[in-house]
C-alpha cells in the first residue's frame, strides 16, 4: 500500500475507533491504563469484525488492519512513515550455498509463509482482538501445516511500540506434497509393497521385501537424481539403489556404493535415479487415540506410487515372485496381469515428516524514504516543507557488528561498535543477487536523515517483563524490496540476474521506489541461519548455526519515532526501559 492509501485508511479507520480511545485515560504507567467502565473492558476482548484498530500516543498513531491483523500504518504528527504493511518474514534470498543443499526444495514451504492469503501467501488471520487500551493481539495460522503465529502489539508511554511474536509448531505437522515433487531432497521414506504388505529393506548389496514392520534397514534418504525430474535413494548403508542390467543380474535392484570423483562422491547416474509417479492415496482412518506410534503416523501420511527407472522409464520397481526386488515392464505388466496384483505398487510413507525450521524469525518493515521522494520535486516550497517536517529514511546508525555484513557463522571479522552509513552502502553487489547486508548482534539501530540523525525511527532489542536476559537483533537495511534478491525456484528464473542491476532495475520490483526496507530478525541462539560453506558444495550450515522449532519460539523488538529536538539522545532512548 502506498503512503497516500495508508494515510487515508488511517484517517478513515481512526474515525471508527477513536471514539473508544478518546474515552480512555492517557498512558500513565508501563503496564498500560485500563478503562474503569466494565462494559467497555468486556467489549475490548471480542473480535472486531474487520474494523481497523488504532493505538495512539504522543502524536504517533499505529494502525492495525482489522482483517489482516498486521501493522499497516505508522504516522508521526500526521506524516506517514510506512510505505506498506509490516509482514512476518521466514525466508531469505537464496545464496549459492543454499542451492548446494537443495534449500530451494526443502525450505520452499516458508517462502510465502509470512504473506497473508490476500497477498498470495499462506498466512491466515484467525482473530484480531483488543486486549486492553494499549494492547492488540492478532492470531494467525499458516495454512500449509497448521503452525500458529500470535503477534502482540503494545504501545507504552513514551511512544514505545513493542511487537512480541510467538510461532508455535503444530502437533500434527506434515510434509506438504504435490504430484510433481512427491518426494523431494531431504525426505526420509520407507516403501511398502502393496501386494505383500512388506517393506523394502537393504542388507549389504541385497534388497528384499521381508518384514511388515519398518525399521532402520527400511529407511531411505532422498537425494538429487540425474535430472530435475528424478530422485535417487540412499540406504542406511550409504549405498545407492541401482538397476543392474547384465547377464548375472538382469533387471534386478542392488545397493551400490557411490562412485568417487576428484572432489567427492559423483552425482547419481540414470540407473540410480527414479521418477516417482503417484497412483493414489492411502485412505486415512479416523483415530481417536491421542497417542500414535510411528507406523500409524506414517500410514496417515502416505501415497501409492510407481517408481520408474530414469534409464528406461518403462521399467518400474516391483516385488518379484522370490521376494527379491527388481524391475518389470510396466506396459507389459498392465497388459498381461490384473492391476489388483499390485506388485508394482508401493506405499510411500514419510518418516520424520516435520518440515525444516525457517531461515529466520522476523519481520519486514517498509519505510517511506522522504528524501528520495523529495528528489523528484522541483519546487523550493516542497523542499522546505519536507526538510522541516519530513523523515528521511536514507541513513542508518547502529550499535552492533559492522561495518560490513555479518552472520551467525561469520562474526569474528565484524567488530562490535557504533557504526553509521547510507542505506545504499549496506548491501554487497554479489555477481548474482542474493541474501546480503545482515548486521549481526545489533543492540539498536536508528534509521533517519543524513547528517546529525535528528529525526527517524529507532529499532531496539526488547525483553518482555516475564523473561530474563535479552537477545540482540539481526537487522538488514535494504534500499530495494527483498524480493529483488530471490532466486526461487532456481537461478534461471531470477528476475535480476546481476548484482549491478540492483541499483538500476530494482525499482521496477518495488511497489514504492522510494522505500527503505528494514528486516528485523530474532538474534537468539537457535533462531538464525548461517551462511554455511562447510564443504565446497552440498552441506547445510552447522546445526548450531541453524534455527530450531521443537518448541514455540518467541521473539520481541521495540520501535519508536524520535526527534532529537525534543527527545533525549538516541543511545539513551535505546537504553530506556518502558516498563519502569
Amino acid at each position: 500500500s502506498s503512503s497516500s492509501s495508508s494515510s487515508s485508511s488511517s484517517s478513515s479507520s481512526s474515525s471508527s475507533s477513536s471514539s473508544s480511545l478518546s474515552s480512555s485515560p492517557p498512558l500513565s504507567n508501563g503496564s498500560g491504563a485500563r478503562t474503569n467502565n466494565r462494559d467497555e473492558e468486556e467489549n475490548n476482548n471480542v473480535d472486531n469484525d474487520n474494523v481497523d484498530l488504532v493505538l495512539k500516543c504522543e502524536n504517533s498513531c499505529y494502525l492495525i488492519d482489522g482483517k489482516e491483523g498486521l501493522l499497516s500504518s505508522l504516522t508521526k504528527n500526521g506524516i506517514e512513515l510506512m510505505s506498506g504493511t509490516m509482514v512476518p518474514n521466514f525466508w531469505r534470498g537464496l545464496i549459492d550455498n543454499d542451492f548446494g543443499w537443495s534449500a530451494e526444495k526443502r525450505m520452499k514451504v516458508w517462502q510465502d509463509a509470512g504473506l497473508s492469503v490476500s497477498m498470495g501467501g499462506s498466512l491466515k488471520c484467525t482473530s484480531v482482538k483488543r486486549k486492553d487500551a494499549n494492547t492488540i493481539v492478532a492470531s494467525f495460522e499458516l495454512c500449509h501445516n497448521g503452525t500458529g503465529l500470535d503477534i502482540t502489539y503494545q504501545l507504552l508511554r513514551g511512544d514505545h511500540f513493542i511487537v512480541t511474536s510467538t510461532l508455535t509448531p503444530s502437533s500434527n505437522q506434515f510434509r506438504v506434497q504435490d504430484n510433481k515433487n512427491l518426494a523431494v531432497v531431504g525426505d526420509t521414506i520407507v516403501l511398502q509393497n502393496m501386494s505383500s504388505g512388506r517393506h523394502l529393506d537393504v542388507e549389504s548389496e541385497s534388497i528384499q521385501t521381508r518384514w511388515c514392520d519398518a525399521g532402520d534397514w527400511q529407511r531411505l534418504s532422498v537425494v538429487e537424481g540425474c535430472d530435475d525430474e528424478a530422485i535417487a535413494l540412499v540406504a542406511h548403508t550409504g549405498c545407492y539403489l541401482e538397476l543392474k542390467h547384465d547377464q548375472i543380474n538382469k533387471n534386478t535392484l542392488c545397493a551400490t556404493s557411490p562412485r568417487q570423483g576428484e572432489y567427492g562422491p559423483r552425482a547419481p547416474t540414470s540407473s540410480q535415479s527414479f521418477i516417482v509417479e503417484k497412483i493414489g492415496e492411502i485412505q486415512r482412518k479416523e483415530n481417536n487415540n491421542t497417542e500414535t506410534d510411528t507406523q500409524s503416523s506414517n500410514e496417515n501420511n502416505s501415497s501409492i506410487v510407481v517408481l520408474r527407472c530414469s534409464q528406461d522409464p518403462d521399467l518400474c520397481l516391483a516385488r518379484l515372485s522370490n521376494g527379491r526386488v527388481g524391475f518389470l515392464s510396466y506396459l507389459s505388466y498392465t497388459q498381461t496381469k490384473q492391476v489388483s496384483d499390485k506388485s508394482c505398487f508401493w506405499n510411500l510413507q514419510f518418516v520424520d515428516t516435520k518440515p525444516l525450521p525457517p531461515f529466520r524469525f522476523g519481520f519486514i518493515l517498509p519505510l517511506i524514504n522522504q528524501q528520495s521522494t523529495l528528489a523528484s520535486e522541483s519546487t523550493p516550497l516542497a523542499s522546505e516543507s519536507q526538510g522541516s517536517d519530513g523523515f528521511d529514511m536514507s541513513q542508518v546508525t547502529w550499535f552492533g557488528r559492522g561495518p560490513h555484513e555479518s552472520y551467525v557463522d561469520r562474526l569474528d571479522g565484524a567488530a562490535l561498535s557504533l557504526w553509521s552509513g547510507p542505506i545504499t552502502e549496506q548491501v554487497h553487489q554479489y555477481v548474482r543477487p542474493q541474501e546480503t547486508g545482515c548486521k549481526a548482534e545489533t543492540r539498536w539501530a536508528a534509521i533517519g536523515n543524513k547528517g546529525h540523525m535528528t529525526k527517524g525511527l529507532l529499532a531496539t532489542m526488547h525483553t518482555p517483563p516475564t523473561q530474563t536476559g535479552s537477545s540482540p537483533l539481526y537487522l538488514t537495511f535494504l534500499p530495494f524490496a527483498p524480493s529483488c534478491l530471490d532466486a526461487f525456484p532456481n537461478k534461471e528464473h531470477q528476475r535480476l540476474r546481476y548484482g549491478a542491476s540492483l541499483t538500476s532495475e530494482s525499482k521496477s520490483e518495488s511497489s514504492s521506489p522510494s522505500s527503505t526496507y528494514v528486516l528485523i530478525d530474532c538474534g537468539a541462539s537457535g533462531a538464525v541461519t548461517g551462511v554455511g560453506g562447510i564443504d565446497s558444495w552440498g552441506a547445510p550450515p552447522m546445526l548450531e548455526h541453524r534455527p530450531t522449532l521443537d518448541v514455540p519460539r518467541t521473539w520481541s523488538f521495540r520501535i519508536k519515532t524520535f526527534d532529537t529536538s525534543v527527545d533525549p539522545p538516541i543511545g539513551q532512548i535505546a537504553r530506556t526501559n518502558p516498563f519502569t
